[in-house]
């Protein structure tokens, strides 16, 4: 059949959304988005767009190039205001964001997250 890419936000190994999606960085300061290629072919440079709750319009970070299996790790950090009155901070992932990746699953491109106070 035909080749083709496959883009989605990687949750923690053993793990499901949405907590699974809450990836730190070492310091805790960020949140670590994992894109992983899980289709037959390498899919072109693209585009993540992360939205953070309480801060509108969102981030777009830019994907390198991903080879069928390969993986990027995209790092960004919590703005303030994302945290709630529970302390926790919600957040959506959009893998190729702008469409450009032709891919087998396209509704696996989004997920949405949280990250819970223990880490704040």
């Amino acid at each position: 059949g035909l080749k083709v890419a496959d883009l989605l936000p990687l949750p923690h190994p053993g793990s499901v959304a949405p907590a699974g999606l809450c990836r730190l960085s070492p310091d805790l300061t960020s949140l670590q988005v994992h894109v992983y290629n899980q289709g037959t072919a390498p899919a072109p440079p693209s585009m993540v767009h992360l939205e953070f709750a309480n801060n509108p319009g969102g981030v777009d970070i830019p994907t390198p190039e991903l080879t069928r299996g390969g993986s990027a790790v995209l790092e960004v950090a919590f703005p303030a205001n994302c945290w709630d009155a529970s302390n926790n901070c919600h957040f959506r992932i959009g893998a190729d964001f702008t469409g450009v990746v032709e891919e087998s699953d396209e509704v696996n491109n989004n997920a949405t997250g949280v990250c819970a106070a223990s880490i704040q």
